[in-house]
């Protein structure tokens, strides 16, 4: 038997209810639901950490790990394809972390406010989301360089292959999740999000389609011992429509369901119903971005789960595959994701300290300059790296996107900065303006001294 799969607890914890003896000895200790650290550990856990060669007592251990769990369970209203419902524990250690979250991810802006503060919001947003399309596009197979996918996104190139144009729809398709957080999730809304992600890639008759039993036996994820096969495809609607009712649903007092662990388990959810052939994992992740934003989290807006997951996918598989191995239950996964969460804030915080750097480089180098007060943070930023990237050429398009503003705005801050400050040199290209950053930006910069 693969160590990924606990013993039969149901059928073991009867062995020793009916057993006087092993009865007896089983109440004679105490465990705790979590190890020492307080994470919430599996039988696989067990096996790989445990001290005891003993292995009739590592059994007994789990066993009353277990026996401990089952009394504190909270259900989902969305059960297995075995028609066995999923449950959850709220442990110490994930309230600890969700009491973080709620403080740095939705209504607190003072630990960015610096950040905030140079009305910036949008750009950064928009960096997020392109990396949050990179990354989730390359989880699903795509191929591609990140600079070269960030170019086609900003500049609005019309994608030629099969890659970029997964690359630029996952893009699109998070700018959709952005515009629509308020709306209900619906069947409707989930296969919109998949027609927005294979426009262009699939037939017009099989986007927004979900899969049939014609399309075979679906293997989301693991090995030959280890793994998880997708409910049938006859089920795929009545599932959905658990699914959309408990994302809409508003918790009352009495089953209260934290917005950040509903956020999770709709990825969770999702991913298991595989209502789709293809993208499936895309789609979960979406929907998760759609629920954080539609309870308030805005720190979700400037955040990449994917480039967490694609650094080390075994933190999202192996409490994919706890949960489906132990009876159901989540608190695995929900432990993972939220990890996978406070990893990205990590990453966005390091974004953030270095977007606070470079304001300081800028100021050291505009400040003995006269056009130090003229020109604006994001003219100061590209004149930046215009200094890094002599001959690079700028579009009005690129500008915009790089900093999410409308394109009169992009097109004045350029203009101004070949016309007014001569800090860039201004051509055409076909009927565009181009603007290219000169060998001696320095030289010119200084000379406003």
């Amino acid at each position: 038997m693969s160590s990924l799969i606990p013993p039969d607890y149901d059928k073991e914890i009867k062995i020793v209810f009916d057993n006087n003896e092993l009865l007896k000895n089983f109440f004679l200790v105490f465990e705790k639901i979590t190890d020492e650290n307080g994470f919430y550990i599996h039988w696989n856990d067990l096996i790989l950490s445990s001290n005891i060669k003993d292995e009739k007592e590592t059994f007994l251990k789990w066993l009353r790990i277990k026996f401990k769990r089952f009394y504190m369970y909270r259900e989902f209203p969305i059960y297995h394809f075995e028609k066995k419902s999923f449950k959850y524990i709220l442990t110490p250690k994930i309230e600890k972390k969700l009491y973080f979250l709620d403080f740095h991810a939705s209504g607190n802006l003072s630990s960015h406010q610096a950040v905030l503060d140079f009305h910036l919001k949008n750009s950064y947003s928009t960096h997020a989301l392109v990396d949050e399309a990179i990354y989730s596009s390359t989880l699903e197979g795509a191929s591609i360089i990140r600079d070269e996918a960030k170019k086609i996104i900003h500049s609005e190139q019309t994608p030629t292959t099969k890659d970029e144009k997964i690359v630029v729809n996952h893009y699109r398709t998070m700018q959709f999740i952005k515009s629509n957080s308020q709306s209900p999730l619906t069947k409707e809304f989930i296969k919109d999000i998949h027609k927005n992600l294979l426009k262009d890639i699939l037939s017009n008759e099989k986007l927004g389609k979900f899969r049939t039993e014609e399309d075979g036996t679906f293997i989301v994820m693991g090995n030959d011992e280890d793994m998880f096969t997708a409910p049938d495809a006859n089920d795929i609607e009545e599932q959905l429509s658990l699914l959309c009712s408990f994302a809409n649903k508003v918790c009352e007092s009495n089953n209260f369901i934290h917005p950040i662990i509903k956020s999770i388990m709709i990825m969770f959810f999702s991913s298991h119903i595989h209502p789709f052939v293809e993208l499936n994992g895309s789609i979960s992740r979406a929907l998760f971005y759609w629920n954080m934003l539609k309870n308030g989290y805005w720190l979700s807006e400037f955040i990449s789960i994917s480039k967490i997951i694609q650094q080390n996918p075994i933190n999202y598989t192996l409490p994919f595959l706890y949960t489906q191995s132990d009876q159901n239950d989540a608190t695995y996964f929900i432990e993972g994701i939220i990890d996978i969460i406070l990893e990205s804030i990590d990453e966005l915080q390091l974004y953030f300290q270095n977007e606070l750097n470079e304001i300081d480089n800028l100021k050291k180098l505009f400040s003995s300059t006269e056009i130090a007060e003229k020109l604006n943070f994001r003219q100061q930023k590209i004149l930046t790296h215009a200094i890094k990237n002599p001959g690079y050429i700028y579009t009005i398009t690129e500008y915009k996107n790089l900093n999410g503003v409308v394109y009169d705005t992009a097109r004045k801050d350029l203009l101004e900065l070949s016309e007014k400050f001569k800090l860039l040199l201004k051509t055409k290209s076909a009927k565009s303006f181009i603007f290219i950053s000169p060998s001696d930006l320095k030289k010119r910069i200084n000379s406003f001294k």
